[in-house]
């Protein structure tokens, strides 16, 4: 799919952003409603066990085998599905960890959610529009300059000199080694950059 949407003949970010679309539809064509898939495999699984109870059919046994498999590999999707939520490291024992990761989701954005602030009073303040309006004043007041007007006062003090081979070192262009190292140094699944994009996208 990605070979398919990916041309190379623009830049990478308005590649990436033609490929936004692409992406959230193959996403629900591929993975959408993964919990209702389930269910109905579950159900199916379910039924045919009652079924195949009294007398072992084949074709019965056949079906189930080829159901387990579907139902295993979306078991995996839901699993990765709640681990990139919960921005967390994969457990060691190996078993599925969707609950866990389900509830770290849960803890994570509970403890990420700011719904009181005191004001410039002391005073608490609750509600969305009130909690934006307070946290605009602030930064609107913490970047708006004071004094408008400086003196620039003349000293002896000498500063310190690049020498030339440091004044080299910070004006060289950047190495694709470089590059690499820093993007390696991301965690493959932690909070993506503003294009949405995880550092995952870009480790493959």
């Amino acid at each position: 799919m990605l070979k398919e949407n990916w041309t190379r003949q623009k830049a990478i970010q308005d590649e990436l952003n033609d490929l936004e679309s692409e992406l959230k539809h193959w996403n629900q064509m591929t993975f959408g409603h993964i919990t209702r898939k389930k269910k109905k495999i579950l159900k199916r699984i379910a039924g045919i066990q009652r079924s195949n109870q009294q007398k072992n059919n084949p074709y019965l046994d056949r079906l189930e085998t080829e159901l387990q498999e579907e139902l295993n590999e979306i078991l995996g999707q839901e699993e990765i599905f709640w681990f990139q939520k919960a921005r967390t490291n994969w457990l060691r024992d190996g078993d599925r960890n969707t609950a866990f990761y389900h509830t770290k989701t849960k803890i994570r954005r509970r403890r990420n959610r700011v719904t009181m602030l005191k004001d410039e009073d002391n005073n608490w303040v609750e509600g969305k529009q009130e909690l934006g309006n307070l946290v605009n004043r602030f930064f609107q007041h913490l970047f708006t300059e004071e004094e408008e007007e400086r003196i620039w006062h003349v000293t002896t003090h000498n500063w310190t000199k690049i020498r030339q081979e440091e004044w080299r070192d910070m004006v060289r262009e950047v190495t694709n080694e470089e590059i690499r190292k820093s993007m390696y140094s991301i965690g493959a699944l932690k909070a993506p950059g503003e294009d949405g994009y995880p550092a995952a996208f870009f480790h493959k």
